[in-house]
Formats: structure tokens, sequence, C-alpha cells
């Protein structure tokens, strides 16, 4: 079965934005002190199961390393509210990170879950925002407990067919 790039609903107009074939860079760091590593990325998001979700798989590096990830993207026709659903070849461990969220005016999604200790748990918030009419920006937040969040990833994307 070949994917509908063309599909959307009223429900997934946001999301609609972030159909298509992406280029640009993420920079990466784990505490608010460390300096960010950046490295070129390549991202692809299509519409999946009739046009509920989008998924987005990208290729980068970190650490010399080569890394991927993929994410699905879905927003619930009853409450307007986010989802993201998370793994990456580096980040995460055996299980997908499942986050919920509102996003504000301006934000195509806006999600936060938590993580670590259930006593003193760290927080963690996505946002993706359009950045121009083909350029979006996706910020990962690290909250840790008890003290303010932080850019922990920082991605920038443009449209491959856009390059300059």
């Amino acid at each position: 079965m070949s994917p509908d790039d063309t599909l959307t609903t009223p429900v997934q107009s946001s999301l609609a934005r972030l159909i298509g074939e992406w280029v640009g860079t993420t920079s990466t760091r784990f505490m608010p002190t460390d300096a960010f590593e950046t490295c070129e990325v390549k991202a692809s998001m299509r519409w999946v199961a009739n046009g509920t979700f989008v998924l987005h798989e990208y290729d980068g590096r970190f650490n010399g390393e080569e890394a991927q990830g993929a994410a699905f993207y879905g927003i619930d026709p009853e409450s307007g509210e986010g989802s993201a659903a998370w793994v990456d070849s580096f980040h995460s461990s055996a299980a997908p990170m499942l986050s919920k969220g509102q996003a504000a005016p301006g934000e195509i999604l806006n999600v936060t879950t938590t993580y670590g200790d259930p006593a003193e748990p760290w927080g963690w918030q996505t946002v993706i925002t359009e950045q121009g009419p083909d350029a979006i920006m996706i910020e990962a937040y690290n909250i840790p407990f008890g003290r303010e969040r932080y850019v922990a990833i920082e991605t920038k994307l443009r449209r491959a067919s856009a390059r300059a």
C-alpha cells in the first residue's frame, strides 16, 4: 500500500504543514550547561492510518554515531488534544516516549510527558512551530524535577524542494 501524502482532514489541517521531505540541522545537549552538538539531518513526514497520524522518520548523527528516529503525531478530533509517540536509536529505551497536550496559537503541536524516577520525575516537552512557508522548528525541552525547562534538542528543518 502506498501512502497518500495529499490526504488531509479538517482536524489534521495543522499537521498537514508537516507533510513532505525535509533537510536541516539538529542541535542536542544533555544538560543546560553543556554545549550543543549540531549535525545535519534528513527527515520525511507522511500521512499514515488514513490520515489519522503523521509519521516522522529522520536520520542524523550524535556523538559521531549514526542516529535514526521516528515519531507519530496526531490530533484527537473530539478534544483537539495532540499526541506523540517517539523513539530513536540514541535517546530512547526499549519503549516509545508517549506525550499529550494542547497546542497554543502559533504552534502546530505541543506535547509533554514525564520520565525517570516517579518520586522526582523529569518532564519532556516537544513543540513544533512553523518558521515560514517551507520551514519548521522542533524543540524538545528537558524539565528537571523542581527546576526550569531548557532546550535539549532543537531541530530546524526546511523543505528539501526549497533548498537555496
